[in-house]
């Protein structure tokens, strides 16, 4: 092998490498996560304040490709703290008959993005309810009341559960929480009307994790 020859290859080598090397370095990196959008669960609170009742916030904060974001910092408050008040939390308590505005804030990395509710403070217990299905709460919310002769809507999260088991079956129990009748949720939701006072268990999909349990109180 000629001096000549180990020349060349040597000459090819370190241009494959340059060219190697600069093909990394053009290479465009991933976009920094961005905080987009905001969302608040439940979308609307109904509260009565015969009963004191209060409802939990919870949020969905996600990026710009959907990915979920957990280390914000959020703040809450009510445009009426005479009618409804909300902890640091986002629990929300009655204090008056009527309506307000909750918002909140979300922030990450100098990006902000808002949110609001409308909570609604009733004199007495609401004649009907819409409990809906948060796919990582469970049922929300998971304690409800209600006025004797209202309904309930029962409103799923989507094909499958917080426990990866299809919502086929909403099932009411019980003070044993021996099952007595069942609704069906294949469609997506399903209505009951509760004519008579006491309280009414219910659970879903696989009935053993907490989320897929809930109760609503008739009075």
């Amino acid at each position: 092998m000629t001096a000549r020859y180990i020349a060349l290859m040597l000459l090819v080598t370190s241009a494959f490498g340059i060219a190697c090397d600069s093909s990394r370095a053009t290479q465009p990196a991933l976009d920094p996560a961005v905080l987009t959008t905001l969302e608040v669960v439940p979308s609307t609170v109904a509260l009565a304040l015969e009963w004191g009742s209060s409802a939990q916030l919870g949020l969905a904060a996600r990026d710009q490709r959907g990915v979920p974001m957990y280390s914000g910092r959020v703040t809450f408050s009510s445009s009426n703290s005479a009618i409804a008040r909300v902890s640091g939390s986002g629990l929300v308590l009655g204090v008056a008959a009527g309506t307000a505005d909750v918002s909140v804030t979300y922030t990450v990395a100098g990006v902000t993005q808002s949110a609001a509710v409308k909570a609604t403070v009733h004199p007495g217990f609401p004649s009907s309810l819409v409990i809906r299905a948060d796919s990582e709460r469970g049922w929300q919310p998971s304690v409800a009341h209600l006025t004797a002769g209202g309904t309930v809507q029962w409103l799923t999260a989507g094909p499958r559960s917080w426990s990866d088991v299809p919502h086929r079956f909403l099932y009411l129990m019980d003070e044993r929480y021996a099952v007595v009748d069942s609704l069906d949720l294949s469609t997506g939701s399903a209505t009951l009307k509760l004519p008579t006072a006491g309280e009414y268990r219910y659970c879903s999909a696989g009935c053993w994790d907490p989320p897929d349990h809930g109760i609503v109180y008739v009075h």
